[in-house]
């Protein structure tokens, strides 16, 4: 692909959103507790567009989103560039969301979550709140 096509940054931008889009929130949790407890029946598209609703109004993903777009596109980007943008991180969400639907929808996997799902939690909120205190405690590297 050329220079004109995509930002030196969005390939970093990509893995930024598929790290974030991977990472524990709301969205994430409703997927992975649906699947946990209705197993791989859930096929209708009630379910599908609630989960859809539930991730564009969730503050995290609005987050990630606009993070991602300033991070990918340069500040002369035409609209052609922001297509790409979000195109490709749709398709890393719907593979991200799919794959935790498929691999928490298994009886291996409800057995093994049951196991750690206090410690998972703990870890991830010990990983959120040493990101808050840094986020509170670090200056702006823009100095007026």
């Amino acid at each position: 692909m050329s220079s004109e096509l995509i930002s030196p940054a969005m390939p970093v931008a990509l893995v930024a959103y598929a790290i974030g889009v991977a990472s524990p929130g709301p969205s994430n949790m409703a997927i992975l507790s649906t699947a946990m407890s209705q197993g791989r029946a859930v096929s209708n598209w009630r379910a599908f567009f609630s989960g859809l609703a539930m991730h564009l109004t969730n503050p995290k993903a609005i987050f990630v989103w606009v993070s991602i777009v300033a991070l990918a596109l340069p500040p002369d980007a035409g609209q052609d560039q922001a297509f790409r943008v979000v195109v490709a991180c749709s398709v890393i969400g719907v593979a991200v969301f799919f794959g935790y639907a498929l691999a928490f929808s298994t009886a291996t996997a409800r057995i093994a979550y049951k196991k750690v799902h206090r410690l998972l939690n703990a870890t991830v909120s010990a990983v959120y709140a040493i990101a808050g205190l840094r986020l509170l405690v670090s200056r702006s590297s823009a100095q007026p």
